[in-house]
């Protein structure tokens, strides 16, 4: 594989150090489990229809098993959470309105929205939020309290039991975040000498 010569990937550090780090990520994710789900796995191993699961982490939204690989993928001070290319399509979802936490959970991979990839820009802001409020414990423990569940997309338990609140306040505190870190960036562009921002359109870096 060779590095990108264009796109939000541009500015990181070495190409394979971060699309290993990335994959990793998901490989230590998708792979946790505990409770019945590692039952099944011990019983049934891990081929077969039946045996999917026994890796329940793959049954929630993709913004959070993206999120939490970015999210990983950052913490050497590089990565996309890092990114001012990054930040800036994070700035105009603020300035276009931000996703509800139902229509950010059904997006897939590639979407109709612009920037595509929503998925990987919500997610990793999502964890990098809540470590800034709760704390880093708090990331691992809302990854490790789906290791044991059945019932795909549980995840308004899965808040309750790691916040103690529902999925549904919870990603208003999360978009609280987001309107608290961006909009003064928002409010300084439009003030900017020779700065126009159309309707629609995202605010620049």
């Amino acid at each position: 594989m060779t590095a990108p010569t264009g796109g939000e990937l541009m500015d990181h550090t070495g190409w394979i150090e971060l699309v290993f780090t990335h994959e990793y990520a998901h490989i230590l994710h998708n792979d946790q489990v505990s409770g019945f789900p590692a039952t099944l796995r011990n019983i049934f191993g891990r081929g077969g229809l039946f045996t999917l699961f026994s890796f329940p982490e793959i049954f929630a939204p993709r913004w959070l098993s993206e999120g939490i690989a970015v999210y990983n993928e950052s913490k050497n001070g590089f990565g996309r959470n890092n990114s001012a290319i990054f930040a800036s399509k994070m700035r105009g979802e603020v300035y276009r309105g931000l996703r509800s936490f139902t229509e950010e959970s059904y997006e897939g991979y590639y979407n109709s929205r612009w920037p595509f990839g929503q998925v990987y820009l919500y997610g990793s802001d999502f964890f990098q939020f809540v470590k800034d409020k709760y704390g880093e414990k708090k990331v691992v423990d809302y990854i490790e309290n789906y290791n044991s569940n059945i019932i795909p997309f549980r995840m308004d338990s899965r808040s309750r039991e790691t916040f103690g609140i529902s999925s549904a306040k919870m990603w208003a505190e999360f978009q609280a975040y987001l309107t608290k870190k961006f909009n003064p960036q928002i409010a300084q562009i439009k003030t900017a000498p020779n700065q126009q921002i159309k309707t629609g359109s995202s605010p620049l870096c």
